[in-house]
């Protein structure tokens, strides 16, 4: 839950409320020794929208996104005016936020939440006198940056490090849970080319966490799931229309691939030609050909060298030199009359046993978990029991359009009063919140009175609690 005043907290809770207000601040910095910042005022601002969602399995990037709409008649900040275009030309600029409310016992007094800080790469589009500015938390900053698979690596929080290390985030900007160092890596599961932000989700999937940008913006890796209990009451009376009721599918078996895992117990004793040449060569001479490979040699617990045997007929190999793509190979030839036939072989990897799957119903539809990072370790069953328990339970998603409370914020649990049911704890997946005079917003939540504590003692192996690390204040 966002960290408001407590007379924040009584105005909000007011069956009337009271006028919305918000400080924005356009924060430049066109060049490296030039910072320019501008304050608009509240009567400047037209409207404020915030979009936040997380998906609990992090199965994909949260949304973290604000639209700021700015009145300006003269065109001061319009991209097109000269005066105005030098403003956007660095890497990004910023734009700073701060939610609040007008008093109802003083009409001069305000009361301000903490500032939210957002990161805009893209030109404001400008219209009628209108000005529309977009922008991301940290976490989106990050899109554009692409990760290098570490060398050697000893657990996940090394890992983790090291792909905040490649992104230039100092450590007072981000915080991830210092139980990753029980977490090992299987190196030769390497990660694929992919964005900071969808390898820092790999992470968290394989994980079980969730990955999101704080409310002191930081970029945070964490286990919240059915934790951030709060007294926030969403009645009747704040519900603006009926709320839209969606069913999530029955799932029936949890399917996790560990196609990744490079372990004896999945490769069979058969080994399977992947590469081979023949043809005719002269007698006396030494003969240097390369070899393609159709198919990956293997590796055994992922590690050079490959377990690969060659051989040849007519002839003998004085030298082989071996890459994943093939082989550089020495001869002679015993007969020049006879073709010379060289093969390399490898062991194969059974594609028997490459998923574990997990029965959960006798009905409903399969999920499938792929992850490269998954090496089959003791934490698996714990994974698709989380998945399972979650899917399953209370398979409905609410979407309430309500009169907008900008302390809510996703994976908090609020108490909501739904028709039928009455009032019950609700998981919160999505806020969208408008300040446009007053306030506006939309909730998708998911009901979880079932599933408290149950999945917290199905994972208790699968989240290690301890002091989170890198950043916390």
């Amino acid at each position: 839950m966002n960290s408001y005043p407590a007379e924040f907290s009584r105005l909000m809770s007011l069956g009337v409320r009271p006028a919305g207000i918000a400080s924005v601040w356009l924060r430049f910095a066109p060049q490296a020794s030039t910072n320019i910042n501008i304050e608009m005022k509240p009567e400047q601002i037209l409207s404020i929208t915030c979009v936040d969602e997380v998906d609990p399995l992090s199965r994909t990037l949260p949304t973290e996104s604000v639209t700021v709409e700015i009145i300006d008649f003269d065109g001061t900040l319009d991209p097109d005016n000269p005066r105005a275009s030098k403003l956007y030309y660095g890497r990004y600029y910023m734009i700073d936020i701060r939610l609040g409310l007008e008093s109802d016992t003083s009409p001069d007094t305000t009361i301000m939440g903490p500032e939210l800080h957002y990161f805009s790469t893209r030109v404001p589009t400008y219209s009628n006198g209108i000005l529309k500015f977009t922008g991301t938390r940290l976490f989106g900053v990050m899109l554009d940056s692409y990760t290098n698979m570490p060398v050697q690596v000893s657990d996940m929080l090394e890992l983790t490090k090291s792909v905040f290390s490649q992104v230039g985030l100092a450590s007072s900007e981000y915080s991830i849970p210092s139980g990753l160092t029980s977490r090992g890596v299987d190196l030769g599961a390497m990660l694929p080319i992919a964005s900071c932000t969808n390898t820092l989700l790999t992470i968290a999937n394989q994980c079980g966490y969730q990955l999101r940008t704080n409310n002191s913006g930081q970029v945070q890796m964490s286990y919240e799931l059915y934790s951030n209990l709060t007294p926030t009451l969403i009645t009747s009376r704040d519900i603006l229309e009926t709320p839209s009721v969606e069913t999530i599918p029955l799932v029936r078996d949890i399917i996790i691939d560990i196609s990744n895992v490079k372990n004896k117990t999945l490769v069979s004793s058969e080994m399977e030609e992947i590469g081979s040449l023949v043809g005719l060569y002269t007698t006396g001479v030494t003969h240097h050909e390369f070899v393609e490979f159709t198919s990956c040699p293997y590796l055994p617990n992922g590690a050079w060298p490959p377990d690969i045997s060659y051989g040849i007929v007519n002839g003998t190999i004085t030298h082989a030199e071996i890459y994943r793509s093939g082989a550089y190979v020495d001869f002679t030839v015993t007969s020049s009359e006879k073709e010379v036939e060289i093969t390399f072989k490898s062991r194969t990897v059974s594609q028997y046993n490459m998923c574990r799957v997990f029965h959960v119903n006798n009905d409903g539809e399969d999920e499938q978990i792929s992850n490269p990072l998954e090496n089959g370790s003791w934490h698996i069953s714990s994974l698709a029991q989380m998945h399972g328990e979650y899917l399953n339970d209370n398979r409905r998603t609410y979407t309430i359009s309500y009169r907008g409370d900008p302390q809510i914020e996703v994976m908090d649990i609020i108490r909501v009063q739904l028709p039928y049911y009455g009032v019950i704890e609700c998981l919160v997946l999505r806020t969208e919140l408008t300040l446009s005079t007053s306030y506006t917003g939309i909730l998708l939540v998911k009901p979880i009175e079932k599933l408290k504590g149950k999945i917290a003692s199905a994972i208790a192996g699968q989240a290690v609690a301890g002091q989170a690390v890198a950043g916390v204040k």
